[in-house]
């Protein structure tokens, strides 16, 4: 039977996108209660939600590895990871914190480095610690956006599961961009949308040298440990 999984994702990186993608295949996603749990109720749900998960169940948020790694060796899961650019995330989380939550108020520029410094300690707390997980599948956004066929075959595969093709199909046609965002094609923009822009490479529309210089010195290590390079 195909085993039950974790879906650990960066904020602003597809999280609900590939977890629709999922449900539609025959999966059974479950996620937090409530979106306001403090950090302790969210460690503590993640470790019993993750206890309790069936076969064909996943459970997707933002996990980070120190909230469930006492109980990796007892559940012995799969867990896919799901990551993008570093630097689109910081442009996208700056658009998501700006028009969707109201939490800032200057340009990018001014923006930069707060935004910089958020987005580090999502790496350094999820994405990085996961990559040591023995049953793991990295997924970058990059590929899943790119060539979300393949990399929704890989998946299968990686799970033990095996969809048709009508089902592939029709979970990639029901959650394409210009559903998602009531008719936009990828590239058209609204920048209030949760769905804003639906590309790759946007970063290079926004990242001055003086930005990219500051990246560097902070992200360097991250960027690479994920596979990126700085072209």
């Amino acid at each position: 039977m195909p085993p039950p999984f974790i879906l650990a994702t960066i904020p602003r990186s597809g999280t609900h996108w590939l977890s629709n993608m999922l449900i539609s295949l025959g999966l059974k996603g479950v996620s937090r209660s409530k979106p306001d749990l403090s950090y302790d109720e969210l460690a503590s749900q993640t470790k019993d939600q993750c206890r309790r998960l069936k076969s064909r169940e996943f459970y997707f948020d933002h996990i980070r590895y120190s909230w469930v790694d006492e109980i990796l060796e007892e559940i012995d899961i799969k867990v896919l990871l799901l990551y993008r650019d570093p630097r689109d995330n910081i442009i996208s989380q700056y658009y998501y914190s700006k028009n969707r939550l109201e939490c800032l108020s200057g340009s990018f520029e001014d923006s930069f480095e707060t935004i910089q410094k958020e987005a580090l300690v999502h790496y350094n707390k999820i994405a990085l610690p996961w990559l040591s997980h023995g049953n793991l599948l990295r997924l970058k956004y990059e590929d899943l956006v790119t060539n979300t066929g393949e990399c929704l075959s890989k998946i299968a595969n990686f799970l033990d599961i095996t969809p048709s093709d009508k089902m592939l199909t029709n979970a990639i046609q029901q959650y394409c961009f210009k559903k998602l965002s009531d008719g936009r094609l990828p590239g058209q923009e609204d920048r209030h949308h949760h769905y804003r822009k639906g590309i790759v490479g946007d970063w290079r529309n926004y990242f001055s040298e003086t930005i990219t210089a500051r990246y560097k010195e902070v992200f360097g290590s991250v960027h690479e440990q994920l596979g990126y390079d700085f072209k």
